[in-house]
């Protein structure tokens, strides 16, 4: 039987120790492609002649198994998927045996290598126990020369979906199994070198340092060969080097032949400092413009290919993306490799998360260092932070390692760090989990091992930035400063992008940040488009909180990108010189015929009707054609956003949702009519009170709007007007802030210009639909087809949408693919908008970004036949 003995205990079985990631030239043999699956609900219920039972199925290696139907899909951001009972795992837990032939030609020693398996593993080789392996992102390797044979030969694999070492990998993300990375053997020669380490200096001096090995190593670098033996070191040096940034990524050839086999490397020269708590790289400060970036891809999930890394990263690079933290474990070797050729500064990350122990007693508690001070955890903690730095240590982009992310602090963090210090001073130390250490000893706090000061997104009432300005003030503190997440990218949004930036530029001492997160986790799997927690039936879940990225899954642009890009490229955005369309109006007194419940008004070949009770303007006729759908009305709603759902509930329990326009009081005037009235929930007060001035013409009306927000009322969405068109009339033209939508708080990065588009492209399509497409500092529109078209213009600047569904369906409507078809163009003309912020996982929207209590325009719509 297995030893599952082993799947309660966090060490490995005859694994190698962990070298640098490399693989010589001519010595790789991929076991990837097709190999057969079967499943087993539980790996403690194996049959007892578990090796030769017969498989049928297949699968493609590398691959995560729920896309082949095993098993199910399960997105959480905290909570353990199984009972929290450590180190154990629970008896439903599914084993996934593996199998394949693969043919060999005997000759030196042989390895066999996995890249990345989640969550542990047991290896056989021709019936042969050869290991067993647990951290799914680690780079496991096994030595099976004495097991395998000329020829043919089978190798059984055992993938378990939890094992103790699950405890430590509660990072937020689809919880995948199999085997994610690709595995292959290496045919090596007796003898062949094991483990080496490259350092530089920007005066030009490389270091080959030769760890461990058997024969003697020839380097062959720059002109210069040198032979090293095992335990020893070599100097090269370099005349006025040209040296590796992430802007200019040069790189030098270094070969390495030992024992009859060659290594290629390449060698970026660079120093990493900090001097006077100030991040430098070759002596110079740099501000880390980064992402959190994981190894996802729709149709695939973590099993992402090298084509799918370098995607990323190009469209990164595009977007002036500099930096790259490994959220939250190390990526595969080819990630490192492209990072060095690209020019990425990257953060990389041990692959430790346990969040989950927060929820150990059901709801959220102080259980931060319940793992990071247990002894059971303390081995796996220091290997799972040595195996980061030892695979990694060569690649130039690697500037900073960090220890894991919301585990907590404890001894083993404190060990792990002094060992990575031992292993590679070349580098800083990172951990973002101290601030309990601050609060409970201070003295200690300012002795940590760790190079910087690192914090997440300023919640609570902090404004954004705040973090960084209480360490930059606190005369203790000597160290940089680094946001490891910020800006939440969650559906429309971020909002706070600049503010944070106006900050981090303002002082040297701040290193930057990294904003949560790059991509989308949309699964597309089964019938419809992206889906996210619960669209499984699975639980726990934690719904769309991975549809939080600045890129759509499949590296669809969001509007948050391209604001991304101007802030962190330093860009200006230069309003255009326009001269902005005017709107006048057919003057002609109106006859003005008022019912019990409505008034009639004739202007000329005009007709408009008016709810008295309400207000809405429910009818607009021009020569006998009616150019409303849906009336004009009062509006205080918007859909909500991702990062409305805290405010929402507050929305929700004021009665934003369901609040009609009441009319108090209305006389007649000369050219139309003027109203008074609330916007009045069921049970509760009004939570917009109102003025209206309606003035009609031959072909418009003018309607002036003021309004003032109760005291009891703290925040509202929006205060405008909103209405209905015929869905043909789907031509957009404006003058306003926007080749995409633009918001109090993204304004400033959006240009004012004259713009051509479209309703549907106004349209930003996110996967859970919300708020979306709207322009503020509008001062023009026009939607029309060949027969017709509508005008809106204002006396103020004003926000505005035109979108192919109403609010209320992009309301209660959870993802995009089944948004129902449009009926009619939905335009919205607003006073004013709320700002958008990350208050999804962040700040408050600071206050300047609500509306104000009260505020007024006069809006002109013109009807054209």
């Amino acid at each position: 039987m297995l030893n599952t003995k082993l799947i309660s205990d966090v060490k490995s079985e005859n694994v190698l120790p962990a070298r640098c990631a490399y693989v010589p030239q001519n010595a790789r043999l991929s076991l990837n492609g097709e190999w057969f699956i079967k499943e087993h609900k539980s790996v403690y219920n194996l049959p007892d002649d578990y090796l030769n039972e017969p498989i049928n199925d297949k699968i493609i290696v590398p691959s995560c198994v729920q896309y082949y139907g095993y098993d199910y899909f399960q997105y959480t951001n905290i909570k353990y998927p199984f009972p929290y009972n450590p180190p154990y795992t629970p008896y439903n837990n599914p084993a996934y045996h593996y199998r394949r032939e693969f043919n060999l030609k005997k000759d030196g020693k042989i390895y066999l290598v996995f890249e990345g398996v989640d969550s542990c593993f047991y290896v056989y080789i021709n019936k042969h126990y050869v290991g067993f392996s647990q951290i799914s992102h680690r780079i496991s390797e096994f030595d099976i020369t004495d097991l395998t044979q000329e020829g043919v030969n089978t190798i059984d694999v055992f993938v378990v979906k939890w094992c103790a070492g699950s405890y430590l990998e509660d990072q937020d993300k689809w919880r995948f199994t199999g085997i994610f990375r690709d595995v292959y053997l290496l045919v090596r020669p007796q003898g062949h070198i094991v483990d080496y380490a490259i350092q530089t200096k920007i005066d030009g001096k490389v270091t080959f340092k030769y760890n461990s090995g058997g024969a003697p190593a020839q380097i062959d670098f720059n002109g210069e060969t040198k032979t090293v033996a095992p335990g020893e070191s070599a100097d090269f040096s370099v005349a006025n080097p040209v040296l590796w940034t992430a802007e200019n990524p040069h790189l030098y050839d270094l070969k390495i032949a030992c024992a009859g086999e060659t290594i290629d490397e390449k060698v970026g020269i660079r120093e990493v400092s900090v001097e006077n708590g100030v991040f430098k790289i070759n002596g110079k400060h740099v501000k880390l413009k980064g992402v959190n970036r994981h190894d996802f891809h729709p149709k695939k999930g973590s099993a992402v290919s090298e084509e799918d890394i370098l995607a990323d990263l190009k469209l990164m690079k595009e977007h002036n993306i500099n930096a790259i933290r490994t959220s939250h474990y190390p990526a595969s070797p080819a990630f490192y490799r492209f990072c060095d050729e690209l020019g990425f500064y990257v953060m990389s990350e041990a692959d430790i998360e346990t969040h989950g122990t927060m929820f150990k007693d059901g709801s959220y508690g102080d259980y931060w260092n319940a793992l990071a001070d247990d002894p059971l955890f303390y081995d796996a903690i220091i290997e799972r932070n040595t195996q980061n730095v030892i695979n990694h240590k060569n690649r130039p982009c690697v500037i900073i390692w960090s220890l894991g992310n919301e585990a907590g602090w404890g001894k083993s963090f404190y060990d792990a760090a002094v060992e990575i210090k031992r292993i590679d001073s070349t580098r800083l130390v990172h951990y973002e989990r101290t601030e309990g250490v601050l609060k409970t000893n201070p003295k200690a706090y300012y002795e940590l091992p760790l190079d910087m000061v690192s914090r997440m997104y300023d919640f609570e009432d902090k404004k954004p930035g705040q973090s960084a300005l209480e360490v930059l003030n606190d005369t203790n503190e000597t160290r940089p400063f680094v946001y490891c997440e910020y800006c939440h990218a969650m559906g429309n949004g971020p909002g706070d992008l600049e503010i944070y930036w106006n900050i981090l530029n303002s002082s040297d001492r701040f290193m930057g940040g990294f904003v949560w997160e790059w991509k989308d986790h949309g699964v597309l799997y089964g019938e419809g488009g992206y889906k996210y927690g619960g669209d499984f039936g699975e639980t726990p879940h934690d719904g769309n909180f991975c549809i939080d990225g600045l890129v759509g899954p499949s590296l669809e642009i969001k509007p948050g990108l391209l604001n991304l890009k101007k802030i962190y490229g330093g860009e200006k955005t230069d309003d255009q010189k326009i001269e902005v369309p005017t709107i006048s109006l057919q003057k002609r007194k109106p006859e003005i015929l008022t019912k019990k419940d409505e008034t009639v008004i004739k202007c000329g070949e005009a007709e408009y009707a008016v709810n008295l009770f309400n207000g809405k303007i429910t009818s607009a006729k021009i020569g006998g054609v009616e150019f409303l759908n849906n009336p004009i009305a009062v509006n205080i709603a918007r859909a909500p956003t991702d990062n409305d759902q805290y405010i929402k509930k507050e929305w929700f329990e004021r009665g934003v949702y369901e609040a009609e326009p009441f009319i108090q009081n209305y006389e007649v005037i000369d050219d139309g009519l003027k109203l008074s009235g609330k916007m009045l929930p069921v049970y509760r007060s009004s939570c917009l009170d109102f003025d209206l001035v309606y003035k009609f013409f031959q072909d418009g009306v003018e309607i002036e709007f003021r309004y003032i927000i109760p005291d009891s009322v703290k925040s509202l969405p929006r205060a405008g007007l909103t209405f209905g068109i015929d869905k043909g009339l789907d031509s957009l033209v404006f003058y306003g802030k926007g080749e995409y939508e633009a918001y109090i708080d993204t304004a400033s990065l959006v240009a004012f210009g004259r713009y051509e588009t479209t309703v549907e492209k106004n349209f930003t399509d996110y996967i859970r639909p919300q708020e979306c497409g709207s322009h503020c500092g509008t001062r023009y529109i026009k939607l029309f087809n060949q027969n017709a078209s509508i005008e809106i213009s204002a006396q103020k600047p004003f926000s505005f949408s035109a979108l192919p569904y109403d609010e209320k369906t992009l309301r209660t409507t959870t993802h995009n693919w089944k948004l129902p078809p449009s009926k009619a163009v939905y335009v919205s003309i607003d006073i004013v908008m709320r700002g958008i912020g990350s208050n999804s996982c962040g700040p408050k929207l600071p206050a300047q970004f609500e509306i104000p209590k009260t505020a007024d325009n006069i809006f002109i719509i013109k009807f054209n036949r």
